[in-house]
């Protein structure tokens, strides 16, 4: 009897002790699915707001190709434009603006044309053409000498006309050049390259547009922003790691660049830490082993998350006044085409491949009376970052009005074959706007305009750096189309004194820096790599290659001493931030991202809040505007104050076997729980409710 219940006591103890490890590693295999399906969220994250920034680049080159390029040329659709005897047609108000230097619609371009002056009192963006001089009739008698000097006189000042006519084309061409590939932010390697070339008119006319063409051009910067976002989507589907151990996860983070080593490091270390020293290793074990149970591509990485991109394909125009030929030396403005082919634009999550975490936690544990010596247990668990997007799903259209061309009496200039002209660039901005409005109505047109020169007219002062600056933060601005469909970075409601935001502001997280007028000030860095360290290689050169490549590509015609400037200062910027800092401080390794919500002043070097005087329709202000997640939180102000990006939660081996958890409540998605690690975790994962 004594022996009974010894058993039985025996018995009890040893249940007990194994229902409290199954508890305490149960409790860690949660704790570390959540700690890594946070990693992906974070990262996850990090890729909607690098999706968010590459919108707001190209609002910046939007407002420079429709704003400052067409600035100099009549306002084609003013109701007030003066008459026009040349007119065979007026071109009066309406909501769509019309692309004419002259206010006629027999000279409208039919599409936004970069022509730039820098003297008021030599408008040439406002003629369709500029007419060859005339020489004087010839005459007999006394007259014949002053005539022929006359003549001779007029025949230089009209090869003067036709030299200016090469010059203004050049300019154009050079700004769009600019616009689209500088890669050298101050402009300072650009000029002393252009300088050193020892042509002080080459050098004038450079110095002439550093304040329009400065900060880096449309395809390096969408470039650098894509490249992260690849290397931060490669983080997402690092490879899933079996058994692994706290030697194996330390080998990782020594060996391995550490973003993508992240997610595994954080989760076996959160489990280890959990665990306690009821599963301390004995002599000989390995201990805690941690195991990913994530699907896997066709090759060794996780299949995890897929982005579908949005390459763009448009065509950007610029005057350059060309002879018209047969005999005739008039220059016609004429705009030149420059293709844009296969540039990423933007970026959305493919729901057909769902993101989450499982793990399955190996480790063995003492028991007081087991006959068998430590006793192996194992504990699974699932998680999962939800409730928010990278970007809603777009085409190449959202980014252009689609088939706009050159029109007019410039047919028989310049005409677009069926493939070859796509559309010219283009944005919504207003609820409800379609890619055929957005920057092409007049309204938008003239309130920012009025951001870049609030007071038009005769005796204002020239713009400078600073203006232009402003203005493109102003053009940069979350705007209403936006609403609910992208993750927008922000501290509205953040005060200096509340720095965890705990009574107003983000009550998650703050993302930007203090307000100090420092070179810091506003930013959230994080990392991101360019080009992931593991993959090694030349990235910065690798780069270059690329950039200069689309460059030969995009400008063919452009002389080869502009050409062989801009790629030297793309070669420049490729050391330069891959040896110090970029543009903004960014670095080849860490983002960095301005806060889109603020405008600085250059000339005190304090921020303002982005009104910037533009209505309401074209700029969202309110901080529940920016609300795009889930939010269940108990604290009413929280719920009130709204949150952004990804949540996670643990979910169910039983929703990820089944597929009852569609990634956008709608999609089936095609990554499936794995099999194939042990017979006994293969029959688990069939039976695994929780």
């Amino acid at each position: 009897m004594i022996t009974t219940f010894l058993l039985f006591f025996m018995f009890v103890v040893n249940v007990g002790m194994l229902v409290n490890a199954k508890i305490n590693l149960q409790n860690a295999a949660d704790l570390a699915a959540y700690a890594g399906a946070s990693t992906q969220a974070r990262l996850l994250n990090n890729i909607s707001f690098l999706n968010y920034e590459m919108r707001r680049q190209y609002k910046k080159f939007l407002f420079r190709y429709h704003i400052v390029g067409n600035m100099a040329a009549r306002p084609g659709s003013s109701p007030n434009l003066e008459a026009n005897p040349a007119c065979q047609q007026q071109v009066l108000g309406g909501p769509e603006r019309i692309w004419t230097p002259t206010g006629c619609l027999q000279d409208n371009y039919g599409v936004p044309t970069i022509c730039v002056i820098f003297n008021s009192s030599d408008n040439f963006c406002q003629v369709a053409q500029s007419a060859a001089l005339a020489l004087p009739t010839a005459t007999t008698g006394i007259l014949d000498g002053i005539t022929l000097a006359l003549k001779d006189s007029i025949q230089q000042l009209e090869l003067i006309r036709q030299s200016r006519c090469a010059h203004v084309g050049r300019m154009n061409g050079l700004i769009a050049t600019l616009w689209l590939f500088n890669a050298d932010p101050d402009l300072t390697n650009l000029l002393q390259a252009v300088t050193s070339l020892g042509n002080p008119a080459e050098t004038r006319d450079y110095q002439n547009i550093i304040p329009i063409v400065k900060g880096l051009g449309l395809i390096p910067r969408m470039s650098i922003l894509s490249h992260r976002i690849d290397t931060l989507v490669d983080y997402v589907n690092f490879p899933p790691q079996a058994d692994a151990t706290a030697e194996s996860v330390n080998a990782l983070i020594s060996e391995k660049d550490p973003g993508g080593v992240e997610r595994i490091a954080l989760a076996y270390f959160t489990a280890q830490k959990t665990l306690g020293p009821t599963f301390s290793p004995g002599e000989g074990e390995e201990g805690m082993t941690l195991t990913e149970i994530l699907p896997v591509g066709g090759t060794a990485d996780a299949n995890l998350l897929k982005l579908n991109r949005v390459g763009g394909e448009f065509e950007v125009y610029y005057i350059e006044p060309r002879l018209a030929g047969g005999g005739s030396t008039d220059c016609i403005n004429t705009p030149i085409r420059v293709n844009i082919k296969s540039l990423v634009l933007a970026v959305s999550k493919d729901p057909t491949v769902l993101t989450y975490y499982a793990v399955r936690l190996k480790a063995s544990t003492r028991v007081l009376f087991s006959p068998f010596g430590r006793v192996t247990l194992k504990a699974y668990a699932a998680a999962q970052p939800f409730g928010s997007r990278i970007g809603p799903p777009m085409t190449t259209v959202n980014f252009r009005k689609d088939g706009a061309a050159p029109s007019g009496n410039l047919a028989a200039i310049l005409t677009c074959g069926p493939s070859e002209c796509t559309g010219t660039p283009n944005l919504a901005i207003q609820a409800g706007d379609s890619s055929s409005n957005g920057w092409w109505t007049n309204s938008t047109w003239e309130e920012y305009f009025r951001v870049l020169r609030p007071v038009p007219g005769p005796g204002q002062p020239p713009l400078g750096t600073r203006d232009f600056e402003r203005a493109y933060t102003a053009a940069m601005l979350p705007s209403p189309a936006e609403k609910g469909k992208y993750n927008i970075p922000h501290d509205l409601g953040a005060t200096s004194s509340d720095k965890f935001n705990k009574e107003s502001g983000n009550p998650f997280l703050r993302f930007f820096s203090e307000t100090d007028g420092s070179a810091n000030s506003h930013t959230y860095s994080f990392w991101a790599p360019i080009v992931s360290p593991d993959k090694g290689g030349n990235a910065a050169g690798g780069l270059q290659r690329t950039l200069n490549e689309m460059l030969e590509e995009t400008f063919p015609t452009i002389p080869p001493s502009d050409l062989q400037v801009i790629s030297d200062s793309i070669a420049a910027y490729a050391n330069r931030i891959n040896t110090s800092s970029g543009e903004d401080g960014e670095t080849f390794n860490v983002a960095r991202i301005i806060n889109p919500n603020v405008v600085k002043d250059l000339s005190t070097g304090n921020f303002e809040n982005s009104s910037a005087g533009l209505p309401d329709n074209l700029v969202m202000r309110n901080r529940e505007d920016f609300i795009t997640s889930w939010n269940d939180a108990d604290d009413q102000n929280i719920i009130d104050r709204g949150r952004i990006g990804y949540s996670v939660k643990l979910v169910s081996f039983k929703t990820l076997r089944d597929k009852t958890n569609p990634a956008d409540g709608a999609t089936a998605y095609t990554n499936d729980l794995p099999t194939g690690f042990d017979a006994d975790s293969d029959r688990d994962l069939q039976a695994i409710e929780h």
